[in-house]
């Protein structure tokens, strides 16, 4: 033991090293009890040992059988270097793409949809220009109305509108377009001015004033009657009736006429009793 002993040491003056072999032999000590090792000069045994029955002996205490270790992708915004690994080395991930892209869910790369830089005003709809271009529209709205700057063109289709009383405008809020759904009812022309019509009567006004309104009955008129013929196929009431001048008399009884002509003139009444016949009664003061 002590020539073996003696060698290891003068080799480890020497510095020497060698790389080992699988048939080197290497000398390994042992206690001879437990006590021993406690002792200043303890008592030890030796053995020569193989490289290879060391490196047996090492492995047996590790588990597994992997021998190769790879890594993949799915999509193509991540390359993968340096798989599989069989001994010894590293795996390398590259990102692909551009700032214009981002991945998407199956891993690939897409392309942004393009951005929309120009500035809008609050409160307008939206409208678009080309497929990435977009500018505010003549429709604007807030939390309880919808404002159109131009015509509201409806072709091939039908405007339903539930429950709505009245359109106004913006411009003058006296101004009304109203309905009494379904019916229509009211078209408020400017200011005061207006036609308004239902399922039953129509009436125009002026200065907020019915001056004309019809019925199933006749047309009552709130005012003067201007113009050079009235022709009524009913009954005309009024609180008075005027006439702008004297008319001409009938030539004689069977003058041209039509049943209920009423002619006026200074001494007399002329009356169309019938087609072309004609009576008269003289004007007297009182």
């Amino acid at each position: 033991m002590g020539t073996i002993l003696q060698d290891m040491m003068g080799m480890l003056s020497r510095k020497k090293a060698a790389t080992p072999k699988t048939d080197d032999y290497v000398t390994i000590a042992r206690y001879t009890s437990a006590q021993e090792r406690m002792k200043p000069h303890p008592k030890v045994e030796t053995e020569l040992v193989t490289m290879g029955a060391i490196k047996t002996f090492v492995n047996a205490g590790t588990t597994g059988g992997v021998t190769s270790v790879a890594l993949s992708t799915n999509g193509n915004a991540i390359g993968v270097s340096g798989s599989p690994i069989t001994t010894s080395g590293s795996l390398d991930l590259a990102f692909s793409g551009s700032a214009s892209q981002y991945v998407d869910g199956a891993g690939d790369l897409t392309t942004f949809p393009p951005t929309i830089g120009s500035a809008g005003v609050s409160g307008t709809l939206a409208l678009w220009t080309g497929t990435d271009a977009i500018r505010d529209s003549i429709v604007s709205a807030t939390a309880s109305l919808v404002t159109i700057g131009g015509i509201m063109n409806v072709q091939g289709a039908t405007v339903q509108m539930p429950d709505l009383s009245h359109i106004v405008n913006a411009g003058d809020p006296t101004t009304k377009y109203g309905f009494a759904s379904p019916t229509f009812y009211e078209v408020k022309i400017a200011g005061a001015n207006a036609i308004a019509a239902d399922s039953t009567t129509a009436a125009l006004y002026a200065g907020g004033v019915p001056i004309i309104a019809t019925n199933s009955t006749g047309v009552q008129v709130n005012g003067n009657v201007n113009t050079a013929d009235v022709i009524a196929t009913g009954d005309v009431q009024g609180n008075t009736m005027s006439v702008s001048g004297m008319n001409t008399a009938p030539a004689s009884a069977t003058a041209a006429g039509n049943e209920g002509d009423i002619r006026w003139t200074a001494s007399h009444v002329y009356v169309c009793s019938a087609p072309n016949t004609w009576v008269r009664a003289a004007l007297a003061t009182f």
